[in-house]
């Protein structure tokens, strides 16, 4: 897979928990970052490297004076054009009716008065992507400790879903994440097995790196999950959540589906809290992964 990571690593909102306070960083908005361990980034593209329009779905958490308030769906539809600009708009969840639109990773954009970021795109920057991911950071509405934090995901119509033997998909996981008092942009690897005759879907989030700016701050534990794959939409949703091999607070999440041909990739969203009261433990993220096997 040769992929696009892309960050501005400094310039983003962080998850505040435990009493931890947000802070935001002072880049350029149009400044590109190496995204912990991923590699150089580039201009956004579409799932399939180029232009084109899509529907996703995803997860909108809103983070409020330290406890996890909402955790939320969001589906609407985003376009991207020749030069990498992406346009999204909300059809459900907290910013139903509204549209954004940025002109490269690390830019800014008004969100009903708050200001919205885009982090990360994950995908690839040829046709061997058939699916792709986009992370965005809102500016809370007053105070330290408040921010939404969405996590989006799309890729091209599957096609030809094996109904017999198993997949393994290896990708890349990005967000925000907040362990005890370390937080901030969290990049990792992706790892999803999926048994196409019993529908059994499970995955782990592993490598996870908080970084402050470019610099490696702490770890995350891993997060992994357990699901069931919905054969004719080809979406799943977990069953189960664990974070460092514990039970994830109640309202924790992971969603995705299979995409392209013969389900060649998958991409989704996870928001995952040791305790949504108090969490000590979090991370809110999207995956993108290609068939490996």
């Amino acid at each position: 897979m040769n992929k696009i990571f892309l960050a501005a690593l400094a310039g983003t909102a962080m998850i505040a928990v435990a009493g931890c306070s947000s802070t935001s960083g002072n880049n350029s908005s149009g400044d590109q970052g190496t995204g912990g361990g991923g590699s150089q980034g580039g201009e956004p593209s579409g799932p399939s490297g180029g232009d084109g329009e899509y529907t996703f779905g995803g997860t909108t958490a809103q983070l409020r004076d330290g406890s996890v308030t909402t955790v939320a769906d969001t589906t609407g539809d985003y376009t991207e054009d020749d030069n990498g600009n992406i346009s999204v708009s909300f059809t459900s969840g907290p910013y139903d009716g509204q549209s954004l639109s940025f002109s490269e990773v690390g830019s800014t954009a008004d969100l009903d008065g708050q200001t919205a970021t885009l982090e990360a795109f994950l995908g690839s920057d040829n046709d061997a992507s058939t699916s792709g991911a986009l992370y965005i950071s809102v500016d809370g509405e007053s105070g330290e400790g408040n921010g939404d934090f969405i996590a989006l995901y799309s890729g091209d119509t599957i096609s030809d879903l094996p109904q017999e033997g198993t997949g393994t998909y290896r990708g890349d996981y990005f967000g925000e994440a907040q362990n005890g008092a370390t937080g901030g942009l969290v990049s990792g690897s992706s790892e999803i097995a999926v048994d196409f005759q019993s529908g059994a879907v499970s995955g782990d989030f592993s490598g996870l790196t908080i970084y402050d700016g470019d610099d490696a701050i702490g770890a995350m534990d891993d997060v992994g999950f357990a699901g069931t794959l919905d054969k004719n939409s080809a979406a799943y949703v977990a069953d189960s959540v664990t974070i460092g091999g514990d039970a994830a607070g109640e309202g924790s999440i992971v969603k995705g589906s299979l995409f392209g041909g013969g389900a060649s990739s998958t991409a989704g969203s996870v928001a995952a809290f040791d305790n949504a009261d108090n969490p000590t433990k979090a991370t809110i993220g999207v995956f993108q992964a290609n068939r490996a096997d």
